[in-house]
C-alpha cells in the first residue's frame, strides 16, 4: 500500500497523548489529540519499535541539550 507524503503535525504542550491497552486484540492505542486527532492502533512488535525510536530521539535530544 503506498504511504504517500508524510504530514508534520506539530505536537504543543497542551496536545493529549493518551494510551488505552486492548487486551483481548493484543493491541494498544495510542491518542495524539492534536487539532486533527490521530489514533494509532499496534500490536507489541510495533509498539516495541516505536518506542526504542522515541527513546533513540529523547536520547539525542538529550544530549544536544547539555544531557538533560
Amino acid at each position: 500500500m503506498p504511504v504517500g507524503r508524510p504530514k508534520r503535525r506539530l505536537i504543543v504542550d497542551r496536545t493529549d497523548i493518551e494510551t488505552r491497552v486492548w487486551p483481548e486484540f493484543g493491541t494498544a492505542d495510542l491518542l495524539i489529540g492534536a487539532r486533527t486527532p490521530i489514533v494509532y492502533t499496534m500490536g507489541l512488535r510495533h509498539l516495541l519499535r516505536l518506542n526504542e525510536a522515541v527513546a533513540g530521539a529523547v536520547a539525542e535530544i538529550g544530549e544536544a541539550e547539555g544531557g538533560h
